[in-house]
């Protein structure tokens, strides 16, 4: 299973520019980062690079909608007064 995508197939699966994905584009590290795309630049030969390609986990991943977090209880933390 192919998981690398060039950034015009990344583009393209998940309805956004390229420059999107490029601009979004990080080094290969092994920490998913939320809003964030890996890449990889592989070596072809001597001064040779092909160019990135793009996790596709991490692309699939743009198109989720991330749920409303709950207000933190911080009111919860103030003291009540009670006036008497």
């Amino acid at each position: 299973m192919n998981n690398w995508l060039s950034s015009k197939v990344a583009a393209q699966r998940i309805t956004m520019s390229r420059d999107t994905i490029e601009r979004r584009g990080i080094p290969w590290c092994e920490d998913f980062i939320p809003g964030k795309i890996r890449y990889k630049e592989l070596e072809l030969g001597e001064g040779t690079r092909q160019p990135r390609r793009y996790y596709e986990p991490d692309v699939e991943a743009l198109l989720v909608t991330p749920k409303a977090m709950e207000r933190p209880g911080a009111r919860s933390l103030i003291p009540a007064y009670r006036v008497e």
